[in-house]
């Protein structure tokens, strides 16, 4: 593995922490539907990997302009798809929404690791 996909693993495990909690306070005390919760919590875990990634994994030298906005283009894909994953695991087939949310996140990690290091920084 490169030190590079470790950095941006240690990076987004602290951006899933802030999506999963967002997740579970939202659903569990805020009586807010997962699929919203979901949603507040990614843009969270957005937020805080984009910080992150910018300076720690990436050590970019791109302006903010142009990182921030390529970086949430790619976000926005990962939501997306995360979205998507998520509402057919909860409301179709009726998976756990935690457990929905796990097998997303895995699978737009790599999506969107491949993305942000040859598009954004």
């Amino acid at each position: 593995m490169s030190k590079q996909f470790i950095k941006y693993s240690l990076v987004g495990g602290l951006g899933t922490t802030g999506h999963y909690l967002t997740l579970v306070l939202g659903t569990e005390l805020l009586a807010m539907t997962p699929t919203i919760s979901t949603s507040l919590g990614f843009l969270v875990g957005a937020i805080i990997n984009y910080i992150l990634n910018y300076e720690f994994t990436f050590n970019s030298d791109v302006s903010h302009r142009k990182a921030i906005t390529r970086f949430f283009s790619i976000a926005a894909v990962g939501f997306v798809i995360n979205l998507a994953i998520f509402n057919l695991f909860t409301n179709n087939i009726g998976v756990n929404y935690i457990l929905s949310q796990i097998f997303c996140t895995t699978f737009v990690m790599g999506i969107t690791f491949a993305l942000n290091k040859k598009i954004t920084f």
